[in-house]
């Protein structure tokens, strides 16, 4: 019996089969369940909140944004917004907004706004207020498409991407944009989910006014039309719901239509769009000839995506990241809260609208790369991104929080300013104050202020607080303004001046105006890029009187008529330059020194005559610029070593960081090479060294 006792299972229970040792700590089998609970319990709380959560965000979006506005003046095209705005009654606001490059919505909005103030900060408190509605919007609609994790990742990115942050609270189109967009996006699906001919008006009556602030609309438009054809033939819907669908469309098609006819058909070839096309937007449009299509779609992605982020590796990452997201909803679909049926044509919202404005620029209609002309494509991305989180965490909200709290902080540290930003250390509001206080205390009234077309924005906006009256002017395509005794004359033939053609321009505003040798005329230059004084500097060697730089991009002087540096002055400089050089081959020529490996031209003063001076002292005779693209393209520095480099030292041209300061007319050593100066000519604006290799 007693042996029958001890046998029975009953007093074996399975809990106690493992085979332990004494040796062993119990610790590890106790810890381990704790630790998942405490895990288990917060990602429970963080779902049954999540929407308090992403608000949470979303208030700490807005005080980065607010932080970002508060510091900082307005840019030169906030200020033109402002004074498009600023006009003084609607049908002026209408007519001058029909003349610009956007659609009016936001213009005739912002000229009722200027009644509540028209401090840099109320100007800007609307797209503060659209960027925040427009993350909620985010968040609500990936939440029901995806789920609530996809919803809290696209949401994050959004509130603290770099780009942006900075580009949601300027006084521009965009925030309207992707509030508008957002919002028709979140209703969209709403509408089909819930088959709500409700819902699915008002999403169009969204879109509408997403088109009516900005025409880039039409890329996300019409991607959502495709997919909202398929879902229609896919779902039997209610026939209210595809009514209303329809009757969105055709609305949108028809403003298109009319946007195009009445306004953007009439700007397609103006000196803007021209200006755009061919400098600072050049690269963002398909060049037949130059450009290799496959290589243009790939180099604008990833320009794109650098642009969003800020971080130059991330340009690959999302470039690529994009049509795999495509490819998985393609095959994979998703499937929303509640376990709906899984719709694999969202896959056309994320990658299509890429592809149709990829297109647009291909047909060199639109622009398409890393600007902010492509904002409504960040909608897209955060969908894209959105479903990765999700996939990656299964649907877990914690580790996109803890990922997001170590990554956000060091993403905002390292990020790179946008290339069509002023950078924040150089706008803040306190150098614009300066800038209007000097002026104010040094210009005497009867002076003309002369000022390019970007630079009379910020004064007009600035000095005259918006209502400077424009009067009769000489008819050589200038434009002037009174205010305050002030006169700004501005030439509207350059949205900046260029160190190489702001003394010819210059002259012919003399001769406009008649003025005399001894006349001295304002110069104010407050516009994107470095200021003209220090480019005049930089080009020239030359300071004018009274000369004040306030940071990187406002700059001021006075200067004396005749005292400009016109082309044929550059001219003849080069042709001095190009003279002093042929001199110097000739003479190295003749010398017994062992022969350098190349001989460097710069790019301006590349010709045929230099060429064969220098064969006969070099094997190899290239410009800068060639030298530059071969070694990029992974031609060996060392087989240009050593070189003869001739150097026109008020040169612009842009040179990498090994031989950046050459200028400097001393010995010395950078980026693994040394540079010995041979001689300098007597004007002292073109120089001879030898680049050799440091330690040989």
């Amino acid at each position: 019996m007693l042996q029958s006792g001890l046998l029975t299972p009953k007093v074996q229970p399975v809990t106690w089969r493992i085979e332990t040792s004494p040796l062993m700590d119990p610790q590890p089998f106790d810890a381990q369940p704790r630790r998942s609970t405490v895990v288990s319990r917060a990602e429970a709380w963080f779902q049954r909140h999540t929407d308090l959560v992403a608000l949470a965000v979303i208030a700490l979006g807005l005080l980065y944004r607010v932080s970002i506005a508060l510091p900082s003046f307005l840019n030169p095209d906030e200020a033109s917004n402002v004074l498009v705005a600023a006009s003084p009654t609607l049908s002026t606001v209408i007519q001058r907004g029909i003349g610009g490059p956007h659609p009016v919505l936001y213009i005739v909005f912002l000229h009722f706004w200027r009644l509540l103030g028209t401090s840099d900060f109320m100007l800007r408190l609307p797209s503060i207020l659209a960027g925040t509605a427009a993350l909620w919007f985010v968040f609500r609609w990936l939440s029901a498409v995806f789920n609530r994790t996809a919803g809290m990742a696209g949401v994050i990115m959004l509130a603290f991407a770099p780009t942006p942050v900075a580009l949601l609270v300027e006084v521009r189109q965009y925030p309207f944009l992707l509030m508008f967009a957002s919002a028709g996006l979140l209703l969209l699906e709403l509408a089909f989910q819930r088959r709500s001919a409700k819902a699915m008006a008002f999403s169009g009556l969204c879109f509408i006014l997403a088109l009516a602030s900005h025409a880039s609309a039409v890329w996300l438009l019409i991607a959502l039309g495709t997919y909202g054809i398929l879902r229609l033939l896919s779902e039997r819907q209610p026939v209210a719901v595809t009514a209303a669908w329809v009757a969105g469309q055709i609305t949108i098609a028809v403003l298109a239509a009319y946007g195009y006819l009445v306004q953007f058909s009439a700007i397609r070839g103006s000196p803007a769009d021209l200006y755009a096309r061919e400098n600072w937007l050049r690269g963002h449009y398909f060049r037949p000839g130059e450009d290799n299509l496959f290589i243009f779609t790939a180099r604008q992605t990833v320009a794109f995506f650098r642009y969003l982020t800020g971080l130059p590796a991330a340009g690959v990452i999302g470039a690529t990241m994009l049509p795999a997201t495509a490819g998985l909803l393609f095959v994979l679909g998703c499937r929303g809260a509640g376990g709906r049926a899984q719709h694999r044509t969202f896959g056309l919202v994320v990658l299509l609208p890429f592809v149709v404005a990829c297109i647009a620029a291909i047909g060199r209609a639109y622009p398409y790369g890393g600007s902010r002309h492509d904002a409504v494509l960040f909608l897209p991305v955060a969908a894209c991104l959105g479903y990765i989180s999700s996939l990656l965490t299964a649907r877990r909200i914690l580790p996109v929080l803890g990922a997001s709290a170590l990554l956000v902080p060091a993403w905002i540290a390292t990020a790179r300013p946008a290339p069509d930003r002023i950078h924040p250390t150089n706008q803040r509001r306190g150098l614009i104050r300066a800038a209007i206080s000097r002026i104010r205390e040094t210009v005497p009234p009867d002076r003309i202020i002369f000022v390019d077309l970007l630079s009379q924005y910020m004064l007009r906006h600035y000095l005259c607080r918006d209502a400077a009256v424009a009067t009769p002017s000489p008819p050589d395509e200038f434009a002037e303004y009174v205010c305050d005794n002030f006169r700004l004359v501005a030439s509207t033939r350059f949205y900046t001046f260029s160190e190489e053609s702001f003394g010819d321009e210059f002259a012919r505003m003399v001769r406009a105006y008649r003025l005399h040798p001894g006349d001295t005329v304002q110069v104010v230059s407050a516009t994107w890029g470095t200021n003209i004084v220090d480019r005049l500097y930089r080009f020239h060697k030359v300071i004018y009187p009274a000369a004040t730089v306030l940071g990187a991009n406002i700059g001021m002087f006075k200067l004396p008529v005749g005292e400009e540096i016109t082309t044929a002055d550059l001219l003849h400089e080069q042709q001095i330059v190009g003279q002093e050089f042929a001199t110097f081959l000739r003479a190295m020529a003749r010398s017994p020194e062992p022969r350098p490996a190349a001989v460097l031209l710069p790019a301006e003063l590349d010709n045929d005559s230099l060429r064969a001076l220098g064969s006969a002292v070099a094997a190899r005779v290239v410009s800068y610029r060639e030298f530059y693209q071969s070694v990029r393209a992974g031609q060996p520095l060392v087989s240009y070593l050593p070189a003869l480099a001739l150097w026109y030292l008020r040169s612009s041209e842009r040179h990498p960081e090994f031989m950046r300061y050459m200028d400097d007319w001393e010995n010395y050593m950078s980026g693994g090479c040394r540079f010995t100066m041979l001689g300098v000519n007597n004007d002292s604006i073109a120089g001879v060294y030898l680049v050799e290799l440091a330690g040989e």
